[in-house]
């Protein structure tokens, strides 16, 4: 009896492992862990963690260094940190690029280093869709100070435009390069050049927040472009002086003199070409 007893509960253990093991094997289920004092738990948290990890696609030197890291640390900051960036938007692909990208995010304090970025992005009206899709184009905005480098850009590119819908359109199109030297050392005085010439403030947001790399971009430039739009004929107070703006302004003068001399080609004089351009340069001429 006793040896059937034994038996019997040698087998439901080893079949408890095994669907365990298995389980975590196919996928991590990011559900927050409880840390037990017993060894057994904290190996069972420890290779969800190191299977997660591997499935962001991590190099195996990002991988190690990573590993040691979260065996000094708390292993909850991790599962906190997963936790936290879920309640915001993040599926779980964009977990892992976000991971693949900052790896050592998983080592930061959810409550007090993420927790306040996030939120801030929240308050100027950032979506939970487009959330993800922002901080995975430039994972600098969750390693970076909130306090000496988010809200000072922030608080630049607010200046410029008209609301926070302008400025979270600047952060879609331009999360690459938000903190970019440029947006600081350019960004204001290329404004002041259109707001000189007397652009409406409509137009002005219509750059900024759709081609935020050209009213970023380098100063001698935009000021040249700026001339040329201007000798083209372009009225200053239409919306057709920025988007022609930002159409010249992406071209150099080799190329601007190839397109006219394509159209040349088939007999259209240089003010015809002009002339076209007014009312097709927007569109790619």
């Amino acid at each position: 009896m006793h040896h059937f007893l034994i038996t019997r509960f040698t087998h439901r253990t080893l079949n408890s492992s095994v669907l365990s093991h298995n389980a975590f094997s196919l996928f991590f289920n990011y559900r927050y862990f409880s840390v037990s004092n017993t060894n057994h738990h904290h190996k069972d948290e420890n290779f969800t963690l190191s299977s997660f990890v591997k499935s962001c696609g991590l190099s195996p030197e990002a991988t190690l260094k990573l590993s040691k890291r979260l065996q000094i640390k708390n292993p909850n900051s991790p599962n906190a940190v997963i936790q936290l960036l879920k309640t915001y938007g993040f599926s779980d692909s964009q977990l892992r690029s976000v991971v693949k990208k900052l790896p050592f995010l998983l080592l930061s304090n959810a409550e007090k280093t993420l927790l306040p970025k996030l939120k801030f992005f929240d308050s100027i009206g950032v979506s939970s869709t487009d959330l993800p899709k922002i901080l995975i184009g430039n994972c600098a905005f969750l390693s970076t100070s909130l306090k000496n480098n988010l809200i000072p850009r922030y608080e630049i590119t607010r200046s410029l435009v008209r609301n926070d819908d302008e400025v979270v359109s600047v952060m879609k199109h331009w999360s690459r390069n938000f903190y970019n030297n440029s947006m600081l050392n350019d960004s204001i005085p290329n404004i002041e050049v259109l707001r000189k010439l007397g652009l409406p403030q409509s137009s002005i947001s219509l750059l900024v927040s759709n081609f935020p790399n050209v009213a970023f971009g380098n100063h001698s430039k935009f000021v040249e472009s700026v001339n040329t739009v201007k000798e083209m004929g372009f009225d200053p107070l239409k919306t057709y002086f920025v988007l022609a703006l930002q159409v010249i302004a992406k071209m150099d003068k080799e190329t601007w003199e190839s397109k006219l001399k394509l159209f040349e080609k088939f007999g259209w004089s240089r003010d015809i070409c002009l002339s076209a351009f007014k009312l097709l340069g927007a569109l790619g001429f």
